[in-house]
């Protein structure tokens, strides 16, 4: 991983440190501070062309995780509900309500 760069930045760093502990133990690498610029589907896997700190990169994986930032709300219905979303977010009050 590029140095400073780590996975869930918002989030407590020893729970990340931890996730990224679990990951890596699992056999996942993990390419933080990597753009991604292309995915395609190939035989047996994925590939993965990135932009990396030291440059251009291709990589084979069996799947490529890339977390997305902000809530999935879009098609819950959730003003059936009696919820306000805004921008695929959800609208509070200071009470979280």
């Amino acid at each position: 991983m590029a140095p400073g760069a780590r996975i869930l930045p918002e989030e407590d760093r020893e729970m990340a440190r931890r996730v990224s502990s679990g990951l890596e133990e699992q056999g996942m690498r993990i390419l933080g501070g990597t753009k991604p610029l292309a995915v395609e589907e190939v035989k047996g896997g994925t590939s993965l062309r990135a932009q990396t700190m030291g440059g251009g990169k291709s990589l084979e994986a069996s799947f490529v995780l890339q977390p997305r930032r902000g809530p999935a709300v879009g098609g819950l219905a959730l003003e059936r509900g009696g919820l306000c979303a805004e921008k695929e977010c959800l609208k509070m009050d200071p009470f979280l309500r």
